[in-house]
């Protein structure tokens, strides 16, 4: 990370060297942020379960966005809505989640995309498992 000869602000960076005006600086692009002055690149990125779509960020407090529930993301510098849904046997209960939980002992869930343990589905009369996470009541 080298500095410009200018002194580009927060959430804003150079390539160029010798510039004259910050308005001749570029916004980091929408999921990074720059929290230094005089950067050749903005190097912040959105932290998992989190996405932006605003450029020139100067934190990770910018980044407004939250994975909705039943949704989930381990990657940082999004710039839109977290597009992992929970897979079957699994939910997201809460926004701003990089995983998604598994259905407790007993329940089981096929369907992808749920948000509260309640959805998992208990299993059929006569069957148990201590198992978590079970996509089927067969399994």
């Amino acid at each position: 990370m080298s500095e410009t000869q200018f002194p580009c602000s927060t959430g804003r960076f150079s390539t160029t060297a010798g510039i004259g005006l910050n308005s001749q600086c570029l916004e980091c692009a929408a999921g990074l942020y720059s929290t230094e002055e005089s950067m050749i690149e903005c190097v912040g990125q959105c932290s998992q379960g989190q996405y932006s779509s605003e450029t020139g960020l100067v934190s990770n407090d910018q980044c407004l966005g939250r994975c909705a529930a039943g949704r989930y993301s381990s990657e940082r510098g999004l710039t839109s809505e977290c597009d992992s849904l929970c897979a079957a046997g699994q939910y997201s209960d809460q926004p701003f989640q990089t995983a998604c939980k598994p259905c407790s002992a007993g329940k089981w869930l096929d369907k992808i995309g749920l948000t509260s343990d309640d959805q998992c589905k208990s299993c059929s009369t006569g069957r148990w498992s201590e198992q978590i996470g079970r996509t089927s009541d067969d399994e």
